[in-house]
């Protein structure tokens, strides 16, 4: 496995780099397109080090768990190839956005994303971090896409990008002491990715220290442990969580208020309408991913 780990951090390594430049040199001519490119290389430089980090989590725990494929030649080229032709157009100065879409398209979504599926559904299940590995890989991949859909079709790459495995679908957590909201939120979202619940803060901790959530919705008042209180622990032992919570609740006053603008937690009041949740959920995903 650590000699996956370490290709693939490579492949970032360079993936960034190739994006980064190819960025600077269409600037001038495509400012959309380079913005892109420079989004998508600050992705790669984040999945670099989350590599990296992964490389570090086996070493700290003294393990190689044993990988049931092995990368061979044919294998590393057809992923490498793409990135080495376009930056040799790159280091030419004869680059243009055809080149770089269908780089991107043949290298992004041919067996690196496969491979990277593999080793994330290996570490996902020993440790929390690497669940948002594949929440952050899986919107990197929904940007290309979305990307490519907004081109017209004739300048499309040749690569199918629509028929790509999900590496993540979203998860929601729904805390409220109310079954019937529980029930109610948890089929609402179970629309749009997997959803939990919990009846209390307690509960709601429990399953933040094991499972990554894209989005936690969460009622205030609660018995055991109180919505604010929850919220507090989480923030404690993951600075991160503050962003992807979601007060939903009757309870207003100035410690809300407070609390709300201390952690920047987004809050809605019941009775809330179901689009308007919707929409409130939809814009937490889109500022964390």
């Amino acid at each position: 496995m650590k000699e996956i780990i370490t290709w693939l951090r490579e492949l970032e390594k360079k993936a960034c780099e190739l994006y980064e430049g190819a960025s600077e040199e269409l600037a001038g001519s495509d400012r959309d397109f380079s913005a892109f490119l420079k989004r998508l290389a600050d992705d790669e430089a984040l999945h670099y080090h989350l590599m990296s980090s992964a490389s570090e989590y086996l070493q700290s725990i003294g393990e190689n768990p044993s990988s049931a494929i092995v990368l061979d030649e044919p294998t590393k080229e057809l992923v490498e190839e793409p990135l080495r032709k376009c930056a040799g157009y790159l280091e030419e100065g004869v680059l243009d956005r055809k080149d770089v879409m269908e780089c991107i398209a043949r290298a992004e979504f041919s067996e690196w994303n496969d491979i990277f599926l593999y080793v994330i559904n290996t570490l996902k299940e020993r440790h929390k971090a690497f669940q948002h590995v594949a929440a952050q890989i899986q919107a990197h991949e929904n940007r290309i896409s979305s990307f490519v859909q907004s081109m017209e079709e004739s300048t499309r790459p040749t690569t199918d990008v629509s028929k790509l495995p999900r590496i993540w679908d979203h998860t929601f957590l729904i805390v409220d002491d109310q079954p019937a909201i529980t029930e109610l939120f948890a089929t609402v979202f179970g629309r749009y990715g997997k959803t939990d619940t919990a009846s209390n803060g307690e509960e709601a901790l429990k399953r933040v220290r094991s499972q990554y959530y894209n989005v936690i919705i969460s009622d205030i008042d609660m018995p055991v442990l109180s919505g604010l209180d929850f919220a507090r622990k989480a923030i404690d032992e993951d600075k991160t969580v503050a962003r992807r919570i979601l007060l939903c609740s009757g309870n207003v006053g100035q410690q809300v208020d407070r609390f709300c603008d201390e952690f920047r937690i987004r809050f809605v009041r019941k009775p809330v309408s179901l689009n308007d949740l919707k929409k409130e959920v939809a814009d937490v995903l889109r500022e964390t991913s």
